[in-house]
């Protein structure tokens, strides 16, 4: 039932796509990645994207496309994505359809931020630069760049060329794992180009961040809607990341609860725009970049027009933790979800209108708490001794050592930004950021 009522939300909100059997309306897939066959992509029109079922508890991890099933993952059968001017507009997803198959072998790669799912404040003529991440292996990180040097040099700065693979992968190494190449022009299946920013991280930087937000670097961007695609045939690395990013999530609504919990007086409802931004706020709270070269109203211009998308994420693991969405409308959340997520497309001021309904006492403060990370969990209680209250009572403590992973990780990228991109791209890449800022 939860199946059919959630592939019956994605027709209504984007009728062109299939609406074949499907795990909600997502954006997780399964591409091979055969170079010596032609080129493999992110997006629409691949012939090498294949299929995969969705094993049962495990969340696709975006919106706004569908995934066909199928029984094997190394199917040759297309999942075909809607790319059209129509499908655009109708959503807030950008069309996607990026040649990846010039890059060295990757496992995934990850779509995110204002030039993949569209934000409120940008001209919509114009697209924002596209954020992706590839992740490769552990073991090949100074091989991928290595060979992506060959086939890519001028994406790296002179300073970096100079020093080599080896030094490469040695500063991707630091802070939150990720060597950004900004402003590149990547090809599209079409013989277009679109103006990219993308980094690469290895496997085990990606899981580890997802399962403890060491950094909340990549974490934090997972909250949000993006595309990930998966590359290779290695179904086990692709199960343990489409978990990982799972456990994330789920972490994440449990802190965003917290934080409304603590900020929103009990005697007041918590409604659904204040939990949604909570959550997207969850990464910039103590971000160096925010106040300089952020907009000050991202946040809100996230969850206006990512609304649908985030509540097609976020309203199942709320059941899953016994938090009720206008419970009091309805004797079942997902019974009106096809109905309540095409309203939102059309009108996001409906989400003040939803009431968000959860055990807000001590005992539901602390059943939250269990859900983060169990390595923040300890960072927390530690923290907390001598200060007289366990840390789901105490926000003060929780918002500040949130804020020093997200400063601490955001200040070592942007310096090493200084490095890989250099001077001059980096102030380019700058001037953009605080463009936007102004704007």
């Amino acid at each position: 039932k939860t199946q059919a009522l959630l592939a019956h939300a994605a027709s209504l909100l984007s009728p062109q796509l299939p609406s074949a059997a499907m795990h909600g309306s997502v954006c997780l897939r399964a591409t091979r990645a055969v170079r010596s066959a032609g080129s493999t992509s992110l997006g629409a029109g691949s012939s090498s994207r294949a299929g995969v079922t969705l094993k049962p508890g495990v969340r696709p991890l975006s919106f706004g496309r569908s995934l066909s099933s199928s029984a094997a993952a190394s199917s040759s059968a297309s999942s075909p994505l809607s790319s059209s001017s129509s499908a655009a507009s109708s959503s807030s997803l950008w069309p996607l359809d990026l040649d990846l198959g010039r890059f060295p072998p990757i496992q995934c790669s990850i779509g995110y931020g204002s030039g993949v799912f569209r934000q409120l404040g940008f001209c919509e003529a114009k697209r924002p630069m596209v954020d992706l991440i590839f992740v490769v292996r552990s073991s090949e990180v100074a091989d991928w760049h290595a060979e992506n040097l060959k086939l890519h040099k001028d994406h790296y700065s002179g300073f970096m060329r100079s020093l080599g693979p080896g030094a490469i992968a040695q500063v991707q190494s630091w802070g939150p794992g990720l060597y950004y190449n900004p402003n590149v022009q990547l090809a599209t299946n079409y013989g277009g180009f679109l103006e990219a920013k993308y980094g690469v991280i290895s496997e085990d930087a990606l899981l580890q961040d997802l399962r403890s937000w060491d950094s909340m670097y990549v974490a934090g961007r997972m909250h949000k809607p993006c595309i990930v695609d998966f590359y290779g045939s290695d179904a086990s690395l692709h199960d343990t990341i489409r978990a990982a990013a799972d456990t994330n999530r789920q972490s994440a609504l449990a802190a965003a609860l917290l934080e409304c919990m603590w900020k929103v007086p009990e005697e007041r409802p918590v409604d659904l725009f204040s939990l949604l931004s909570a959550l997207a706020q969850l990464s910039y709270g103590g971000d160096v970049r925010v106040g300089i070269a952020e907009n000050p109203n991202k946040v809100s211009n996230i969850v206006r027009a990512q609304a649908a998308e985030l509540c097609e994420i976020y309203v199942p693991i709320a059941s899953e933790l016994g938090v009720a969405i206008d419970r009091s409308a309805t004797d079942s959340v997902l019974d009106s979800l096809a109905f309540w997520l095409s309203e939102l497309w059309q009108h996001s001021s409906a989400l003040e209108e939803r009431t968000v309904l959860f055990d807000r006492g001590a005992a539901g403060r602390e059943q939250l708490f269990r859900h983060l990370p169990e390595a923040l969990q300890g960072r927390l209680e530690a923290a907390s001794k001598g200060r007289g209250k366990p840390p789901w009572e105490d926000p003060e403590l929780f918002q500040s050592t949130l804020g020093a992973i997200v400063r601490r990780s955001s200040l070592v990228q942007s310096t090493k930004g200084v490095l890989t991109a250099g001077p001059a791209c980096g102030a380019r890449y700058l001037l953009e950021k605080v463009r936007k800022r102004l704007s």
